[in-house]
């Protein structure tokens, strides 16, 4: 066997590999979910990467096994088509705060229909018609068999319609999500690196689509746009791996109440603190009746707005009045919020990574890293002795 044809084996299946790779690490990461929308993001890109893989297997085996492919043949439109339907439902618990509806049905009735049918007109088929098209790489047209053969060979152009179809279905989440996060009232960090490494992704997979369905079959294997896509594919796969596994997408959770509710509750707050001395009963009373520290993403530039004072004198009052910075307060008060949730009889059983993320901590690593923080704190601390002020005695007289 040449050299070549090591390379053009190693340029199929590395997409193959790689998305197996990434699998996995997924499939690691899964007992550091924290939430529910945690698990279903995680599923969702399980069933990316099984469908990827899918996908490039089963073209590896039709260009180099194609007998043994016939029987899958319906297995590969499937894969086909599941892919962009697979990277919007990413795409849109990426970008969503909260936890967005189940899927509609009809996302996967289409591909569903596409199959059976497909499935159907293959059993009824004569076993060497399919062989025919299969071992000619489609460039046998059987007798009598015109129409089957185009639906047999039409895979690349399914992919691509269901490609272009949920490329402006994503384009749309990605619109509405930019809009919603760039409005002063819920920005966290602006979203444009955010959006761009989405679009990174959909445009890899829109490429691919268009590549693979304009290579014609007798000239997959030596095509170098066949290896371009599989590299770009491979990019593609490193990038969304990294940022299931170290959380990224935490950090850009920017959605919040629409922006009239917004205004209007900071108006209300304006009136009620604006102007007022800020003491420790007005504090106090502000965080009782807000509980702000339930929002993870909560900022002393919050409370700027409140109570009409520069982050430099609420840090320095919080410093002042309780011994510690803000951010130290902040998850004081979402540590006591833990123990309150404990200890409600219907929260019995849950596990605390979920309750921690109801407390308002981002995940249970910061929960952690808050209680290690006050734990040597203390271990810091000298234990100080209470000591009696010594009396002081007025002398009368004076000395002799």
């Amino acid at each position: 066997m040449s050299a070549q044809l090591y390379i053009q084996y190693a340029v199929m299946l590395l997409p193959f590999f790689s998305a197996m790779s990434c699998l996995l690490l997924t499939l690691f990461s899964w007992p550091d979910s924290i939430t529910r929308k945690d698990r279903r993001l995680k599923l969702a890109v399980m069933g990316y990467f099984a469908a990827t893989a899918g996908v490039w297997s089963l073209m590896f085996t039709y260009v180099h096994f194609p007998l043994a492919f016939i029987p899958l043949n319906v297995v590969l439109l499937a894969a086909y088509v599941l892919v962009p339907i697979l990277l919007y439902r990413i795409i849109v618990l990426f970008t969503r705060k909260v936890i967005p509806r189940r899927q509609g049905w009809w996302h996967y009735a289409a591909p569903a229909l596409l199959c059976g049918v497909m499935l159907v007109w293959w059993l009824a088929t004569p076993p060497e018609v399919t062989r025919a098209i299969v071992v000619s790489k489609a460039g046998a047209v059987p007798a009598g068999y015109g129409a089957y053969y185009l639906f047999f060979t039409s895979k690349p152009f399914w992919r691509f319609l269901f490609g272009i179809v949920y490329f402006g279905l994503t384009v749309r989440v990605l619109y509405r999500y930019y809009n919603n996060a760039t409005q002063s009232d819920s920005l966290v960090r602006r979203p444009a690196p955010w959006v761009i490494f989405l679009l990174i992704l959909l445009g890899i997979m829109l490429v691919a689509g268009v590549v693979t369905a304009a290579i014609p079959r007798a000239m997959i294997r030596q095509s170098l746009w066949t290896a371009v896509t599989a590299l770009a594919v491979v990019g593609q796969h490193v990038l969304l791996i990294y940022h299931i596994v170290c959380r990224k997408y935490l950090l850009y959770a920017a959605v919040t109440p629409k922006r009239e509710e917004v205004v209007v509750v900071a108006m209300g707050r304006r009136r009620e603190h604006h102007g007022a001395p800020l003491t420790r009963k007005v504090f106090e009373a502000y965080f009782r009746k807000e509980k702000p520290w339930l929002d993870s993403n909560f900022k002393i530039t919050a409370l700027v707005e409140a109570f009409d004072l520069n982050r430099n004198k609420i840090g320095a009052f919080i410093n002042r009045t309780y011994g510690v910075n803000f951010s130290r307060y902040l998850n004081r008060r979402r540590t006591d919020e833990l123990h309150r949730l404990q200890s409600l009889p219907e929260n019995h059983g849950k596990r605390r990574a979920e309750l921690v993320v109801q407390a308002g901590f981002t995940d249970g690593k910061h929960y952690l890293r808050a209680v290690r923080a006050e734990q040597a704190e203390k271990a810091a601390k000298p234990a100080k002795k209470r000591q009696r002020p010594a009396a002081t005695v007025k002398k009368k007289g004076g000395t002799r």
